[in-house]
């Protein structure tokens, strides 16, 4: 099976720059409790850091809020001016590069999600960002995509089974052209989102992506 081919189909599952996709990156961090949000807030930075951090997320907020809906390019500008500020700036770090991601800016927000991890070895939510970074990419190498999925599989064992890790490591089987594994996960993300619903839109694109997998299997069935 061709993997271009897939990757061309799994263009029909991009949703657009909406809260669809940015509502599941606001959901990253939740996967861990404590750890890593409370070393943000251990973290001994600059003055002139926390400051930029604490702009960035009240930028961040009031945007999220907006109607009609705002650009977010000021609040990757402040949070990119609080990482200039402090190389140890991993809050800085890992919220540009969901914004990054949520952007399609997939490149820069998995080098981010690598400094974060630098700083923080291990750290799930960095993990899984990474591993997200890798999945939504147009068409990322076969090592690349093993190494996220390596990535997703470590995160699990600190948070357990989470539907959007279940819902990247479908995108990652399907650049792999393993449809079976794809179309597993994307069910494994509608059942563990059915448990504990967070918002419609993110139901909506575990849904898309489980619909993918279905219509890509179903074209590449042999005709009777």
């Amino acid at each position: 099976m061709s993997c271009a081919f897939l990757t061309k189909m799994s263009k029909l599952s991009i949703v657009s720059k909406n809260s669809m996709f940015f509502c599941l990156f606001l959901a990253l961090p939740l996967f861990s409790r404590g750890g890593f949000a409370a070393s943000w807030d251990d973290a001994e930075l600059t003055p002139e850091a926390v400051r930029l951090n604490a702009a960035a997320a009240a930028a961040a907020a009031a945007a999220a809020v907006a109607e009609p809906p705002v650009s977010m390019r000021s609040v990757m500008r402040l949070y990119a001016q609080a990482a200039k500020a402090d190389s140890n700036n991993a809050e800085a770090f890992y919220r540009l590069a969901g914004l990054l991601l949520e952007a399609g800016e997939t490149a820069p927000a998995a080098s981010l999600y690598a400094r974060v991890l630098a700083l923080y070895p291990g750290d799930s939510d960095a993990l899984v960002g990474h591993a997200a970074a890798i999945a939504r990419s147009a068409s990322p190498s076969a090592a690349a995509v093993g190494a996220a999925l390596d990535e997703l599989s470590v995160a699990e064992t600190s948070v357990g089974p989470t539907p959007a890790i279940a819902y990247f490591r479908s995108q990652l089987h399907y650049h792999l052209g393993d449809l079976p594994a794809a179309a597993a996960a994307a069910d494994e993300a509608l059942r563990l989102d059915a448990e504990a619903p967070v918002s419609a839109a993110q139901t909506a694109l575990y849904q898309q992506q489980s619909d993918l997998c279905s219509a890509t299997q179903a074209l590449l069935e042999p005709i009777e």
